[in-house]
């Protein structure tokens, strides 16, 4: 074995000059670029509370504004189709909290 090789772990890039995929990864890059760039620049007290969405009133009921979202498209849509169907109509009857 050669005495010339240094397996030594370097400690990771924290500071970058441009948005890379990394900050997209959901973790210390990302919360870093949202308090460095985003919260600054778009300051307001939805933003401030740091949530994964923004809750305010609207005619005098609470809602909830996300961008996060799922799509469903079960494989089977005859089976799970008209399940999915029900949910959403009992969604649609609820109250917020």
């Amino acid at each position: 074995m050669n005495g010339d090789l240094d397996f030594a772990c370097p400690l990771p890039i924290v500071q970058y000059s441009q948005i890379v995929m990394a900050h997209g990864g959901g973790g210390r890059l990302m919360a870093q670029l949202l308090e460095t760039l985003i919260q600054p620049a778009f300051a307001n007290p939805y933003l401030a509370a740091q949530h994964d969405s923004a809750v305010f009133e609207v005619g005098g009921q609470r809602l909830a504004f996300t961008t996060d979202s799922y799509v469903v498209k079960p494989i089977n849509y005859e089976a799970f189709g008209h399940a999915i169907q029900s949910l959403g109509e009992l969604l649609k009857t609820m109250k917020p909290v």
